[in-house]
């Protein structure tokens, strides 16, 4: 009852702190949206057994890999015990189970051969120098691949994950990445994505009909501003009758109409 009351007339920080779930919500979330103990439908409302079979045709999974584990008898056991006959498959009986693999971390260490010609340096010439064919580091000096960065850029940005959390759970798998660090590589992999960027600007150009917002945004360290002063993020994003949706995010220091006439000149 304490916990319905607390639930029904909390205060609203007590329900969300910084968009994320309150420590009152995280425990109740599974009871928030589970689906409600019901007793045995009145027998009007209950489905033919034809109807379910056919509802049930389709599966929520078809698009998840499949991987089968099957169990057979050993060929000395395919044999019936009084008669000695082989046994012959009946039937199968399938039971499905959604498994989900932890995330996998490993080091590739790349091994870059370099080739030089000895005949040359006896002979006190300048030496030929070979290099064997081998990928780009995507920051100089560092250890992040393509992957590590697109996998911090989505847990951050799609899954609302703040840096300390993944700090910690990189702890948990055995290896430590400072937010520092996490933090800089997400700078750098948004100046790598500025081709990217652009290219969906100009297809946004070409379109007739756009939507456009703006939204406050907090900026702690920022020269020339005080911390915590306003600044906005405008969203320009395509109408949901086209068929390519495109969505562009831009940072401004206000919300006057000139910040968008000025994105959408030309």
């Amino acid at each position: 009852m304490k916990l319905k009351a607390k639930e029904k007339f909390g205060k609203s920080s007590e329900k969300a702190i910084d968009g994320q779930l309150s420590l009152f919500d995280v425990f109740n979330e599974a009871e928030t949206f589970r689906e409600p103990i019901q007793s045995e439908p009145p027998q009007e409302s209950i489905i033919p057994e034809h109807k379910r079979r056919k509802a049930k045709k389709g599966s929520k999974f078809n698009d998840i890999p499949v991987e089968v584990v099957e169990y057979k008898l050993d060929e000395s056991e395919q044999v019936y015990d009084n008669c000695h006959s082989p046994l012959t498959v009946m039937k199968k009986e399938i039971r499905k189970e959604l498994v989900v693999v932890p995330a996998e971390v490993k080091v590739i260490e790349h091994v870059t051969y370099v080739y030089s010609c000895r005949n040359c340096d006896k002979n006190g010439e300048s030496g030929f120098i070979k290099i064997a064919p081998h990928p780009k580091a995507l920051i100089k000096k560092s250890v992040v691949s393509p992957s590590f960065m697109s996998y911090i850029m989505n847990q951050k940005y799609t899954l609302a994950l703040p840096l300390y959390r993944m700090e910690q759970e990189f702890k948990r798998l055995g290896f430590e990445i400072s937010r520092q660090n996490l933090s800089n590589w997400i700078i750098k992999g948004a100046n790598l994505l500025k081709p990217i960027y652009e290219q969906i600007k100009l297809s946004l150009l070409n379109e007739t009909l756009l939507h456009a917002d703006e939204t406050v945004l907090e900026v702690l360290h920022e020269p020339g501003k005080e911390a915590g002063s306003k600044s906005y993020v405008w969203v320009y994003r395509t109408s949901k009758y086209n068929t390519h949706p495109a969505v562009l995010y831009e940072y401004t220091l206000g919300r006057s109409g000139d910040y968008a006439k000025k994105f959408l000149e030309d």
